[in-house]
């Protein structure tokens, strides 16, 4: 039981760090990209709404 406990209490911060990181890389090659700094009030909304839609999806069990 403590290993699940333990991967329990770590993944969260995992996930997290990998989220903040992510948002964070993607705005920073959106900037060099799009280089009007006013185009990250426009693209950390849209990076938030895609990640939290992503975020409910699952598996259907349907086997193709």
């Amino acid at each position: 039981m403590y290993m699940m406990w333990e991967f329990y209490s770590v993944a969260v911060n995992e996930l997290i760090l990998s989220t903040l990181t992510s948002v964070a890389a993607v705005s920073i090659v959106a900037l060099a990209f799009i280089p009007h700094w006013s185009a990250l009030f426009f693209l950390v909304p849209m990076i938030s709404i895609v990640y939290t839609d992503l975020l409910g999806k699952r598996d259907s069990g349907y086997v193709v």
